[in-house]
């Protein structure tokens, strides 16, 4: 659409320039001295000036080519976040034992209360007898060595 817009304007300047410069040439004989010349010269150069600017605008119709260097996409460095395994503290509880004091969590508080139950490492599960019987828990100790944190 813009293109045949940039031809008809470049035409109509055409034509209004030869139709100003034969009005002047009309009654005078035909005879072209430093004035009409140079002024037929101007309009001339306004018009392939006017058309570059046209051709410029369109994204350059010419039908050359302009080589732009080519841009490197790189994907975009995405960073993992560290899984935050982090051990509820509400079911933290200490017992003494005959070796000193057991620091474990309840394993059913923490699988209700931690966010991918499956990712408890099983092997840290410890059997303490406690005053209510024998209760599972996660030994502290071994939940910090597979990458666990207190709250």
């Amino acid at each position: 659409m813009f293109a045949s817009l940039g031809k008809t304007l470049t035409a109509g300047a055409l034509a209004l320039a030869i139709a100003i410069t034969s009005l002047g040439a009309s009654t005078t004989p035909a005879r072209a001295d430093n004035d009409e010349a140079a002024a037929i010269l101007g309009g001339l150069i306004a018009l392939y000036a006017i058309s570059r600017v046209i051709q410029h605008n369109q994204g350059n119709d010419s039908g050359t080519q302009v080589h732009r260097p080519p841009v490197a996409h790189q994907p975009p460095v995405i960073h993992p976040q560290p899984q935050r395994r982090v051990l509820p503290a509400d079911c933290r509880r200490v017992f003494p034992t005959a070796n000193g004091r057991f620091v474990g969590y309840n394993v059913r508080c923490t699988q209700n209360r931690v966010a991918r139950p499956n990712r408890l490492p099983d092997q840290c599960i410890r059997q303490v007898r406690t005053e209510r019987g024998i209760r599972n828990f996660y030994g502290q100790r071994c939940m910090i060595r597979n990458g666990w944190v207190r709250a």
